[in-house]
């Protein structure tokens, strides 16, 4: 219950819809190869080769878990030899397969609910689960053709741009096209939203609530036992705040976030990488000085946003609609965010982190703390250039 089905419509794919895009679809009948980075223990890479239809012969490589999230679910596509086609495609044009899925969704949404119309789309006809339409569009927004050069701006600018209240089916964090669904689990969604680079599942949201980790598997890395429980908002941000730093790190050592606690308790720890680190370098370092390191890099992420674009805590709330409109099926029919559990959780996060409940900004002694003198220059600059919204932030609306 964390799949993106027909733009959000709801966060749960029809199971009937589902089996036909399984992985055990993909698996059994056109995975040919596996392989994975030099060295690594964990070949997440797959081969798949289509072999009927009218993309046989296609072979496709790195199709991932997104792929089904993009198209199987955002869009609806039911057959995998076309999901592979789409993933391929993009491969093959240089696209992002989450962000041109995500606005190719948004155009179709706007399209059945008769805000624009084949006058504005070059006169296709857009339809939920329509992969030559798919296609087309995918090849339009690579040559900014036409129609295509409005959604090769994403969809909060496409929406900008064809107004009409198109706005409503934009679902975007901090101007980037959310992947995946987050009403159901707290976490995760946290760890989306609040994210400096926006709307990404990479930089501190929880894969524990999925895998369903144990009160006390939960307890001894995180001090808290609610890591796999997905319903729940206590305990989510320290654990947030964990995984940025833990990110951080991985990102800067070059190691996998697979090979990490990320997705396992048994995965390697930042004790265990402060071991290797000193092994590989002569330099010993602690787990503590590590796990610093990796907040010293969040911070400079942070302060990046301060002073560039302003970013406050009104931009740390998910899309209004995802605190209104609940899930309609599925085991987590139901659930949605919601906003005052959704401020305590902004103000233990932005606690943990040293940083103004208000503003969201990191303080002047955090960043001294953290040896970021030279970024106490930046933070008063944005003072003056934003000095309204640092006194009066304010809810999304």
């Amino acid at each position: 219950s964390a799949l993106s089905y027909k733009n959000y419509h709801d966060d749960f794919i029809p199971q009937e819809s589902l089996e036909k895009i399984s992985h055990e679809v993909f698996h059994n009948l056109y995975e040919v190869d596996r392989y994975s980075c030099t060295a690594c223990p964990t070949p997440c890479g797959h081969t798949y080769l289509i072999h009927d239809g009218p993309y046989a012969g296609t072979r496709c490589l790195k199709a991932e878990a997104n792929s089904v999230w993009d198209f199987g679910g955002k869009l609806a596509v039911e057959d995998v030899g076309d999901i592979l086609k789409a993933q391929e495609t993009c491969n093959q044009l240089g696209l992002d397969i989450d962000n041109s899925s995500a606005v190719i969704a948004w155009a179709i949404d706007c399209f059945q609910h008769e805000i624009i119309g084949p006058q504005d789309t070059d006169g296709l006809n857009l339809r939920w689960g329509d992969s030559e339409i798919i296609m087309e569009l995918l090849r339009k927004i690579a040559y900014r053709d036409g129609f295509g050069n409005i959604l090769a701006e994403g969809s909060r600018r496409a929406s900008e741009v064809i107004k009409r209240g198109s706005g409503k089916f934009s679902f975007h964090m901090k101007g980037q096209d959310l992947i995946e669904g987050i009403r159901s689990m707290k976490g995760w969604a946290l760890g989306v939203v609040v994210s400096a680079r926006g709307g990404t599942h990479t930089r501190g949201a929880l894969a524990t609530e999925s895998r369903k980790y144990s009160p006390q598997e939960s307890q001894k890395l995180f001090g808290t036992e609610t890591a796999g429980e997905a319903r729940i908002y206590d305990g989510k941000p320290q654990i947030v705040c964990y995984f940025e730093y833990v990110h951080a790190l991985l990102d800067s050592l070059g190691l996998c976030f697979f090979t990490g606690n990320w997705t396992s308790p048994q995965g390697i720890t930042p004790g265990e990488l402060a071991k290797f680190y000193s092994l590989a370098t002569g330099i010993n370092v602690s787990e503590d000085e590590l796990m610093k390191a990796g907040e010293r890099i969040h911070n400079v992420e942070k302060m990046f946003n301060v002073y560039h674009a302003g970013f406050m805590r009104n931009d740390d709330y998910p899309p209004q609609r995802l605190m209104e409109e609940p899930i309609k099926s599925g085991p987590m029919k139901g659930e949605l965010l919601d906003q005052k559990n959704w401020d305590k959780m902004l103000d233990t996060y932005y606690r943990l982190h040293g940083w103004d409940k208000d503003s969201s900004w990191p303080t002047k002694e955090k960043l001294e703390e953290l040896g970021l003198i030279d970024a106490n220059e930046y933070l008063e600059k944005a003072k003056k250039v934003y000095p309204y919204k640092a006194r009066f932030p304010h809810l999304p609306t």
